[in-house]
């Protein structure tokens, strides 16, 4: 299984290595999970195509 879709296999999820966050003073604190889930959607949402095609429903289909 390659990097990418190891992140997202079952297989590892006790695997998984702490991710860190910086305050604004420069200390690194463990993420709680909303900090988590925060940074996911916004790498989502990255993802996403904004065309206008995407407000067309018969042009997606």
């Amino acid at each position: 299984m390659n990097n990418s879709t190891a992140a997202l296999s079952y297989d590892n999820m006790n695997d998984a290595h702490a991710l860190y966050v910086r305050s604004p003073s420069g200390r690194y604190k463990q993420a709680t999970d909303d900090q988590v889930l925060a940074a996911g959607r916004v790498a989502a949402e990255s993802l996403i195509s904004m065309s206008d095609t995407m407000g067309q429903p018969k042009a997606v289909a």
